[in-house]
């Protein structure tokens, strides 16, 4: 295992332009962290020049871990065209795993509906099928506020024709936490599904936590998907006020280190 950080812990997820994205990937290295995942609107800063971010990575001991990208169902052709050149850009880079938010700010139950989730589970075989054509890995990952976030909507997603074998499951629990939805039930259900690891905590109105420090039990939620296998990207997507981000992370580190590596270490 290897663990990276998501760039929005280092910038309070603010949107960046292009000389400001290679910055923050610059600061991400000196942290202790051997990996950064970055946005799509990031990656597609330097479609035509990929060289110059990976030599920015080179330089800051950094592999791109994932690239994070929201899609639509309702327009599936231009999700489907934009995740492969995600990909393409990816490969010349060296990136492993796009990661998907199935759903644009969903807000309304009644979009809930069997017909959604049939279209959004036919543009996901679409773009894991684009992004495989660039050697990279798709997976899903449930997020508050979008078509898929609860374990139910996974369920739904699934019911509807989801191609395991074609796309992973990227968990993490805080937002199903933030939606009043069980947060373990994912993890225990779909344990060996997992292709790709968002980690932090929360505390109880929601708010960002030191990991272990928060309502959410870590070994509960991730002792099935290290007994079942699991052995790719642990990516930091937590902060708190009470510390920086530098010490989030190394305080992560420790954490994963002591509670399920043990000897075997990180890779």
């Amino acid at each position: 295992m290897q663990l990276s950080g998501q760039i929005g812990i280092w910038t309070d997820y603010a949107p960046l332009d292009r000389g400001e994205v290679l910055d923050v990937v610059e600061t991400v290295g000196h942290s202790e962290v051997t990996g950064v995942e970055i946005f799509a609107e990031h990656l597609a800063y330097f479609r035509d020049d990929p060289a110059d971010l990976a030599r920015v990575l080179d330089t800051a001991g950094l592999d791109l871990s994932g690239v994070y990208f929201n899609v639509d169902h309702r327009d599936p052709e231009t999700y489907i065209d934009q995740a492969g050149a995600l990909a393409d850009t990816m490969a010349t880079i060296g990136g492993d795993v796009l990661v998907v938010g199935a759903g644009r700010e969903y807000e309304d139950d009644e979009e809930r509906l069997p017909a959604a989730f049939e279209a959004m589970a036919a543009m996901l075989d679409g773009i894991a099928a684009a992004a495989a054509d660039h050697g990279v890995d798709t997976v899903v990952h449930p997020h508050r506020g979008q078509l898929v976030e609860t374990p139910a909507d996974l369920e739904a997603l699934l019911d509807a024709g989801l191609d395991r074998d074609a796309i992973g499951l990227c968990p993490h629990a805080t937002h199903q936490y933030a939606v009043g939805a069980d947060p373990y039930t994912i993890y225990e259900d779909y344990s060996d599904w997992v292709r790709y690891l968002h980690l932090s905590d929360a505390t109880p109105d929601g708010d960002g936590e030191l990991l272990d420090v928060g309502v959410l039990d870590q070994h509960r939620l991730h002792d099935p998907i290290f007994e079942a296998g699991y052995d790719g990207w642990i990516v930091v997507e937590g902060r708190t006020d009470h510390v920086s981000t530098e010490e989030y992370v190394s305080h992560v580190r420790s954490f994963v280190e002591t509670e399920f590596l043990g000897e075997e270490g990180w890779a």
